[in-house]
């Protein structure tokens, strides 16, 4: 219904009073009501305008439009193919996958689900959303983001608040709390984290809503990888490290004389004359190029090594040792 107030009779005299209308009576996006138009909104909404710009806490940066930067940093998890009505626990796009603590229902703007915002507060004017059957959620992320982001809209066609917490594990990253409009005013919540990676964000407010363009950041950067080597019977002592500060370390593996790659475990023995290949994978699957321990071409190689020995753990060291001088030379570092 378009109506916001409503008129009372008193004791035979018809008087004009002002009663707010509740969230049934200025429709839904998820009923049948017909949205009331920008300029039919009440004097009350447009006051609350004031008061809609994002309020951010912690080590996030808020970005409140999905500008030509924010697009083109992020990846889209495309919900288009799915199909409109059913109802989806997660979505995924094949590097990353959300998990919802609710089942969601397929909706599209003009189908299912009445308003949207337009360009350039959202992407689009008749996005694919899913509908959150719940005034709160959670999405869990399977491969950790600096960068996360949706639009949200509220069911009612009225000004509703959200409270939106990003988290890396158990720790509270920051929070994002903004009003939003109903009655074709979708907002985009997304921020970056000028610290540890975002893996799990709720979603908290007093309505219903939906939900879409999800992005996030995917991170691009390989891993980085040492060997440490200490003397052994006949060979090395070679113990790997990697790290990886952004999506965080999948696994490091070595291959040896040109074999195949086996998970490292812990420390092994490179024996004299065996060549060593080395490197390490990130959860957003970045393959780190492999750096080689041995013999290879024309002289002993080291890439990104260290050295353990009695004066304590030197490096790294990256060279090629070519004569007998430069092998007993490296050999002293041992000593």
């Amino acid at each position: 219904m378009k109506k916001k107030w409503l008129g009372l009779v008193v004791t035979g005299a018809l008087l004009a009073a002002a009663i707010p209308a509740s969230a049934e009576e200025v429709g839904s996006n998820n009923g049948n009501s017909t949205a009331t138009s920008v300029s039919e909104q009440s004097d009350s909404q447009a006051s609350m305008k004031v008061a809609t710009q994002s309020l951010v806490q912690g080590s996030l940066s808020s970005i409140d439009l999905p500008d030509a930067n924010y697009l083109s940093s992020t990846t889209k998890i495309d919900i288009s193919g799915l199909s409109n009505g059913g109802n989806y626990q997660s979505i995924s796009d094949g590097t990353q996958t959300l998990s919802f603590s609710h089942s969601l229902n397929k909706r599209i703007v003009g189908w299912g689900w009445a308003t949207w915002s337009s360009p350039p507060n959202s992407e689009q004017n008749q996005p694919d959303v899913l509908y959150v059957p719940s005034d709160s959620f959670t999405v869990n992320l399977a491969v950790p983001v600096s960068t996360f982001g949706f639009e949200l809209e509220p069911d009612p066609f009225d000004w509703r608040n959200y409270t939106v917490e990003y988290y890396s594990g158990s720790t509270l990253v920051g929070t994002i709390n903004k009003d939003v409009n109903g009655n074709a005013g979708a907002k985009l919540f997304a921020v970056t984290s000028q610290g540890a990676q975002i893996d799990r964000v709720v979603v908290s407010g007093n309505a219903t809503f939906a939900i879409g363009q999800f992005r996030y950041n995917a991170d691009q950067t390989a891993p980085v990888t040492q060997a440490t080597m200490s003397l052994a019977n006949k060979g090395f002592r070679i113990a790997l490290e990697g790290a990886d500060d952004r999506s965080g370390l999948a696994k490091t593996e070595y291959s040896i004389n040109g074999g195949a790659w086996v998970e490292y475990t812990g420390s092994f023995v490179l024996k004299d004359g065996q060549k060593l290949k080395y490197r390490s994978v990130d959860k957003a699957g970045n393959v780190e190029s492999f750096k080689k321990v041995g013999t290879f071409g024309g002289g002993f190689v080291l890439e990104n090594v260290y050295v353990s020995g009695a004066k304590g753990v030197t490096g790294p060291y990256n060279k090629t040792l070519v004569t007998q001088q430069d092998f007993f030379g490296f050999l002293g570092l041992f000593y």
